[in-house]
């Protein structure tokens, strides 16, 4: 018995301790690694950090509060791991690489990139001028890589471009001038602007999804031929501009429409098209050579060995990378044939090469084909066509779990031709336990394992977020600012924030105080809302003055008056005043002068209003 109660006291303190580190795990509502819980051992990354000597820098590089970490080792390999989004950044205005600032320093130095699965972005800018990487090495998970992310990588030659993006961002591979071959997974809809413009590309292939390929895409590139999906519904303005090398562009759909400029500076190309659709229109506006689908395929002609009727039979010739190949029947005739692709190799420095062909028979029999190479024959083929498939029962060659559907395989006894048939996927049956409950501002964590294949992993729960609700604590005016107080009904955290004034609802002009020759006039307005009023004023009018004489000879001892001949209705007179009263002097109010001695004076008349009148008196 006490024996019994020793074994259940050890398994209840292994089991706490066991929640202890979980919960650790989640500290303070933020989750720092993903827990993942199989009956296998943790599955392990397929990076080996003790292959590439000292780490020479480390720290993190991922958007806020998002567990994103990075370890730059002395061979050049930066490894990103963790959970989230790698950032982009500018720094002091000049684009740098975006995930750490303190990385800039040993940009040159980065030759391989390797970001483990559950990386699921990677931001603007990201490992723009990264000069030396030559690979980059992606997980899967990664759904978006931003703006410029590779740009000027000048020795960049490889990488493999996740299933799960969408667009193939601006400037993605801007300047990436080694970048010779790229495979753009199916699912993406769109290529960016200027998305490998003047970088060294010499072969891509679209998906079939792709809609749109955008301005200046593929521009001042390498490319010879390229093949334009069916789906593809638009060709913007010099996405293949300046390609001196294109000589062929097979448009598959009838609808695609191409921007008058898609090809500016690009000559000596053909368009393959169908009879009257957009490409066709395009060619003919645009005074570019075009031919039929038909005539494409012919050019790129192939056969196949042993096949069952309207099946194609697959086949590889050695031979070097420029040569071509042509099908005979015995008669002459042209055999259905299309060319499928090619497979380079090298072994102890020699490099092989093989082209591969599918050759499709309408009807059973034996048939002797003919194989040109550049126009020469140089062997023929006997082909044995069965009427018919003959499928065995199917195999099972991948089993359904509980995420991933299965592989029902079926082999024809013929040919070797197959297909497959999809096992429905079993499906997690999940069972969940809330760890940490949320708050307002903190995420909380639930538990969730699947009661079949018993993986378990660690989810947050969204923040609830607050719920604020606002009290007016002071109402604005026409000149000073109110305050309103928020308070969360969840959790009570409060935060005041300033209503701004409303500013004065100001009346029309109106007069309120005509002009006289005395005084200004004014116009006043008044604010509707607080009764403030503001004033303009009018200038007083002006006021003339006219005297009998502006000139006047008088002898010694003689009188003058001066009479005012015209004045403004309501002035008058204030002064009259002599300039040299030895010569002249002026009565003040009535105007008459008496001359003393010999000599000149003006006489000056100064009104209410204040407009002045001259008379020059000369005393003889």
């Amino acid at each position: 018995m006490k024996d019994n109660k020793k074994i259940f006291m050890f398994i209840l303190v292994l089991f706490i301790m066991l929640q202890f580190d979980y919960i650790k795990t989640y500290a303070n509502g933020v989750v720092t690694d993903q827990l993942e819980i199989t009956e296998c051992t943790e599955q392990k990354s397929g990076f080996d950090e003790t292959e590439h000597g000292k780490v020479i820098d480390s720290g993190t590089c991922g958007e806020e509060k998002e567990d994103v970490n990075y370890k730059l080792y002395e061979d050049g390999m930066l490894y990103i791991y963790g959970n989230g989004l790698v950032k982009g950044e500018t720094f002091n205005g000049y684009d740098e690489i975006g995930i750490h600032r303190n990385v800039y320093q040993y940009a040159k130095d980065i030759k391989t990139v390797y970001v483990e699965k559950e990386i699921t972005a990677i931001g603007n800018y990201a490992f723009e001028h990264c000069e030396n990487l030559k690979e980059v090495i992606l997980p899967e998970s990664i759904q978006n890589i931003g703006d410029y992310a590779f740009a000027y990588c000048y020795s960049l030659e490889k990488i493999n471009l996740p299933v799960l993006l969408k667009e193939i961002s601006s400037r993605m591979f801007f300047s990436c001038d080694s970048l010779s071959e790229v495979i753009i997974p199916n699912g993406v809809e769109t290529i960016e602007e200027m998305a490998f413009s003047c970088s060294g590309l010499q072969n891509v292939k679209l998906p079939s999804t792709l809609k749109k390929i955008g301005k200046d895409s593929f521009h001042l590139t390498y490319i010879e031929e390229i093949e334009i999906p069916e789906n593809t519904e638009l060709i913007e303005e010099g996405a293949f501009a300046y390609c001196n090398k294109l000589r062929k562009i097979k448009i598959l759909g009838a609808e695609t429409y191409i921007a008058k400029k898609a090809f500016e500076s690009t000559n000596n190309f053909t368009i393959y098209c169908t009879e009257n659709s957009e490409a066709e229109k395009f060619a003919t506006e645009n005074n570019i050579s075009y031919k039929s689908l038909e005539e494409y395929d012919k050019i790129e002609i192939s056969n196949t060995f042993n096949a069952c009727k309207s099946s194609p039979c697959s086949i590889s010739i050695s031979c070097s990378e420029n040569d071509e190949f042509t099908f005979l029947f015995a008669d002459g005739k042209a055999v259905n044939s299309m060319y499928s692709g090619d497979i380079k190799s090298s072994l102890l420095g020699i490099v092989r090469y093989k082209k591969m062909y599918d050759l499709i028979f309408d009807k059973a029999g034996e048939y002797i084909v003919s194989v040109y190479k550049n126009g020469t024959i140089i062997e023929n083929e006997k082909f044995i066509v069965a009427e018919n498939h003959i499928y065995g029962n199917g195999v099972v060659s991948e089993e359904a779990t509980c995420e991933k559907e299965g592989i029902l395989k079926y082999t024809c006894e013929n040919c070797g031709n197959y297909y497959t048939e999809k096992i429905p996927a079993i499906g997690h049956k999940y069972k969940e336990t809330t760890i940490i409950e949320p708050t307002c501002e903190i995420r909380g964590v639930k538990l969730i394992s699947c009661e079949l294949c018993h993986s378990s992993k660690g989810e947050d729960i969204p923040a609830t977020g607050h719920k604020y609700n606002a009290i007016i604590k002071r109402n604005a005016t026409c000149e000073y600012y109110g305050e309103a107080l928020y308070t969360c009904e969840y959790c009570n955290k409060e935060y005041m924030t300033k209503i701004p004034e409303t500013g004065h609802n100001f009346s029309e002009w109106h007069l309120s105080k005509n002009a006289t020759i005395f005084e200004y006039g004014e116009y006043k307005r008044e604010c509707l809302n607080c009764g403030k009023e503001e004033i303009r004023k009018i200038n007083k009018l002006q006021s003339k003055v006219k005297i009998s004489k502006t000139k006047l000879s008088i002898k010694v001892g003689k009188k003058y008056k001066l009479k005012i001949k015209k004045k403004e209705v309501g002035d008058a007179v204030s002064k009259w005043v002599s300039s040299n009263k030895k010569v002249v002097t002026v009565d003040k109010k009535k105007g008459k002068i008496s001359a003393r001695k010999k000599g000149k004076a003006t006489i000056t008349l100064t009104m209410k209003s204040g407009c002045k009148a001259k008379c020059k008196v000369t005393v003889k």
